[in-house]
């Protein structure tokens, strides 16, 4: 009986810690992503499509480092149990600095051969620099140690440092003229703020050291996750490659522009991942408890992904005229077609947790193969007959067989996680909110002002946030719930104090 009350406190101490970790993250990452969309939308105001198009061939490149440059050595380090940590540690950041020096000088070697295969002179010299995105992941290695040890508040502050210095730094040279070469120094400039001082003030100091044993265990985890990774690269290499071949350099730009928007949005479930993450690791040999945590916090994220996605597509107008400003004519078809992609491929975003949880990560790896799939038989076929059109349905299409492939291996954990029940509240309010919109519009003329489209705005806002309040009530009210025992409980250690 002690023992059970003892786990049940241990289990509420749990959650209220995630569930406050979670609500300091997403205030991190609203006014972080705020700043970066800020960011953003100076940068392309001032920039124009061409000068963004060349960005969008050369951040290909610069996200696929990011990406890869992780190695999925930071997940092993939450995964890994306490008593081999430093050790671990160790082995862990000996190889990524090797593996990230190798793939620093590989760019480096391609980065001409890159510039001339895309006739972008400019390509090489800016691949050059953004080469040091190969080091991105071992700059960022001691913030896995924070997040293990659940510092989310000492974690999150680091990584604003480093984005409001890259933001200074972004805006300054790109209002001093320097393009596309503003959002290159500035990314530098953030990651360097952020990876320094965790390396300075990270509580275990690594040493130099290569152990077989721990580096098979690495490989074991890291390795399908790694692949994976490198799938999606190639994807994402293919997806502005074929786009590059069919449409003009401008109408990349706007794929670009539309994709970023979801990025930023899509974004917080991430942080939202990486909150929860941590703590799915203790609950391990509870499957059903994973079960029920994961999708808990994806239905949190989902009170607002729906809701952005449907508005993209009932205000894609409003968001290229007013945000993007009217030389970025045209966009409007990708805006519509990322936000359906959003709803649909931000269903369980952080999926691949649940098998990083187990220690299992091949079915990740099976996951990316079928968007391989979809990319080559789907979205390459449709951008080549249709062409822009093609386009903005193949992106529609990948993100759909990435969520049959999603669901088909989940189901396989037994877990009880259903991505149709989490998305399924929020896409109702989402889809009514929007019906409204539409039914306005028919006492509005389409190109009536600014007046007509905030009164549109506050519709939609009121009708979604209304119905979302009714069917997640039993979830908002579990939040409030924990926030205020957590509350109370610190109201208490400060009166014993």
């Amino acid at each position: 009986m002690e023992a059970a009350v003892t786990s049940a406190h241990g289990s509420e101490k749990l959650r209220s810690t995630v569930v406050w970790g979670a609500m300091i993250n997403v205030v991190f990452a609203v006014v972080g992503g705020a700043l970066t969309f800020l960011q953003f939308l100076l940068v392309v105001r001032l920039a124009g499509p061409a000068e963004i198009g060349l960005y969008a061939m050369a951040s290909v490149f610069a996200t696929t480092l990011e990406s890869v440059s992780d190695f999925g050595i930071g997940d092993r380090l939450i995964q890994r149990d306490a008593d081999r940590l430093h050790e671990s540690y160790s082995v862990a950041a000996t190889a990524h600095f090797l593996l990230a020096l190798l793939l620093w000088i590989l760019v480096l070697i391609t980065a001409p051969g890159i510039a001339r295969f895309y006739h972008q002179p400019r390509l090489w010299a800016l691949l050059s620099v953004m080469s040091y995105e190969a080091f991105y992941g071992l700059g960022r290695l001691p913030l896995s140690l924070l997040s293990r040890e659940f510092k989310y508040l000492q974690q999150r502050l680091l990584m604003f440092i480093g984005r409001v210095a890259g933001f200074v730094v972004t805006v300054a040279m790109a209002y001093a003229g320097f393009g596309v070469w503003s959002l290159v120094i500035g990314a530098m400039v953030a990651l360097v703020a952020t990876g320094a001082p965790a390396w300075i003030l990270a509580d275990l100091k690594p040493k130099w050291k290569i152990d077989m044993r721990e580096l098979r265990s690495l490989v074991d985890f890291s390795g399908p996750l790694w692949i994976g990774r490198m799938t999606m690269i190639a994807v994402q290499q293919g997806t502005i490659l074929v786009l590059s071949l069919f449409l003009s350099t401008s109408e990349v730009g706007q794929y670009k522009a539309a994709e970023q928007i979801v990025f930023f949005i899509v974004s917080i479930d991430v942080i939202l991942g990486q909150t929860i993450f941590p703590a799915l690791c203790k609950l391990r040999e509870s499957p059903e408890r994973i079960g029920a945590g994961f999708t808990k916090a994806s239905r949190a994220s989902m009170l607002w992904i729906p809701g952005i996605g449907i508005g993209m597509v009932c205000f894609a107008e409003a968001i290229v005229r007013y945000l993007l400003t009217t030389k970025w004519a045209g966009a409007e078809l990708f805006v519509r077609a990322q936000g359906i992609a959003l709803v649909v491929g931000g269903v369980g975003y952080s999926w691949a947790l649940l098998f990083e949880t187990k220690g299992n990560t091949r079915p990740i790896l099976n996951v990316i193969a079928v968007l391989g799939a979809a990319f080559l038989f789907l979205f390459f076929p449709l951008t080549w007959m249709f062409g822009k059109a093609g386009a903005a349905v193949g992106v529609i299409a990948v993100c759909s067989a990435g969520f049959a492939a999603k669901q088909y291996y989940i189901n396989r954990l037994h877990m009880g996680v259903s991505l149709f029940n989490i998305v399924r509240r929020s896409l109702v309010a989402a889809l009514s909110a929007g019906s409204v919109v539409f039914g306005i519009r028919r006492v509005f003329h389409p190109s009536a002002g600014l007046e007509a489209l905030i009164v549109q705005l506050l519709a939609y806002s009121a009708v979604y946030g209304a119905i979302l309040a009714w069917s997640e009530r039993t979830l908002l009210a579990d939040v409030f719930r924990v926030l205020r025992r957590r509350n109370q409980t610190m109201q208490l250690a400060s009166a014993a104090d």
